[in-house]
């Protein structure tokens, strides 16, 4: 495999050619267009409002982080009032000083509907 050098954003970078496409364009089917391949992984930092929308820290945080970044997935956020987060993982967790023990349980069928209503509303307040 051969090595070329590129010049990014005012960082020069040595990459193998067979990863050089990530610097172009990729556009999906549905005709969104990004500028490039590279991908800001989502990041809970925490800092939204009391009222669940995006603080200014929030923005603030990602405008530091996005330069040259053709897609950012954003973190969590919190979909209901009382502070819970429902989140992939179904283990069990120490506490530590940033956060208490959790302990995982079946939810019952009106807290699936309740947490899938409370998603419904937190796409449309994004």
């Amino acid at each position: 495999m051969t090595v070329e050098n590129n010049y990014y954003k005012g960082v020069f970078l040595t990459m193998n050619t067979k990863h050089g496409n990530l610097f172009e364009q990729f556009k999906f089917k549905n005709c969104i267009t990004l500028k490039n391949k590279i991908v800001m992984s989502p990041m809970t930092t925490w800092s939204s409002n009391n009222d669940n929308t995006i603080s200014d820290e929030e923005i603030e945080y990602y405008k530091v982080r996005v330069n040259g970044v053709g897609l950012v997935i954003t973190g969590c956020t919190y979909v209901h009032p009382n502070g819970d987060v429902v989140s992939a993982s179904a283990i069990k967790t120490e506490a530590s000083a940033f956060a208490p023990a959790l302990l995982p349980r079946e939810l019952s069928h009106e807290e699936v509907l309740d947490i899938v209503n409370a998603f419904g509303e937190t796409t449309r307040r994004a």
